[in-house]
């Protein structure tokens, strides 16, 4: 079966390895630690392989929510199908594991935890993902807490309040990313909260929790926590946030194949973020 470039983007959704990009190298930053680079390097290729191939096994199990919210995704219009996607799937996830155990032995504890974790949010028998809060709570673990994890393996030091700081930034976004599946959730039986509160005050609360997260920043910089000029990349931030948030148009939810536009510019927006404390810290400190 041949497989388009853009099908092989729709099913392994590689726009969440920026997470497993952005988070190591700003923690590399933070402590100068440049010549961890190569592994680091070969640390977030790791990762990123085993999140696509999870990706593609999160959309084999959803395939009836997909045929709702997302039709036209490859799997619900059978331009691949379901076998070929599963060889897929565990051709990329081996290939993370391998790359993992010959960095470092502990890093397969960290891939091993990813996909554990992410098969009892996704897998049909388990399917955490049902339940109130889940989304918010798992995505802090896969795309905070994991690349964090895999960092202070191969880093001798990380920053850790910022590591906090950058999990509990990425908990407001993951709340987002359910904006655009309320129909087929909602069938389904599966609770989140913007099924509770809706789409607009849904987005309001992630605009006001990013907002709180950097007002802390601002707070540590005062009481010289942080350098006082890390109020720089705080004023950028606020304004990135705003930016983000405001205008926003509407979107037929029916014709996404990855995620809502809102989703990716907020998922940008923190880890640009991010990335600046980094660049700030690497200048000044």
């Amino acid at each position: 079966m041949r497989l388009a470039f853009q099908d092989f983007i729709s099913l392994t959704v590689p726009h969440y390895c920026i997470f497993y990009l952005i988070a190591p190298i700003t923690l590399l930053l933070f402590g100068k630690l440049t010549g961890f680079i190569p592994n680091i390097l070969c640390m977030i290729l790791s990762l990123c392989l085993t999140l696509m191939g999870l990706n593609v096994l999160n959309m084999i199990f959803d395939l009836d929510l997909d045929r709702i919210n997302k039709p036209n995704r490859p799997l619900p219009t059978n331009r691949i199908s379901t076998p070929w996607a599963f060889g897929l799937s565990a051709a990329l996830i081996s290939i993370g594991i391998l790359i993992s155990g010959l960095i470092h032995i502990y890093l397969i504890l960290v891939v091993a935890t990813l996909i554990l974790t992410f098969l009892i949010y996704t897998h049909p028998k388990v399917y955490f993902k049902k339940y109130l809060f889940s989304s918010p709570f798992f995505g802090g673990i896969f795309y905070g807490l994991i690349p964090i994890l895999a960092t202070s393996i191969i880093l001798p030091q990380i920053d850790t309040t910022f590591s906090i700081i950058y999990i509990l930034m990425i908990v407001p976004i993951a709340s987002l990313k359910d904006i655009e599946d309320i129909p087929g959730e909602t069938i389904h039986g599966i609770k989140s909260i913007p099924q509770i509160i809706g789409k607009q005050k849904t987005i309001k609360l992630a605009k006001f929790v990013l907002i709180f997260i950097i007002a802390i920043l601002f707070v540590l910089s005062v009481f010289n926590f942080y350098p006082i000029l890390f109020i720089i990349p705080i004023l950028f931030a606020l304004a990135i946030i705003k930016k983000t948030f405001t205008a926003q148009q509407k979107e037929d939810y029916t014709t996404i194949t990855t995620q809502a536009r809102l989703v990716t510019k907020a998922t940008l927006a923190i880890n640009i973020i991010f990335l600046m404390f980094g660049i700030t810290a690497f200048l000044i400190i």
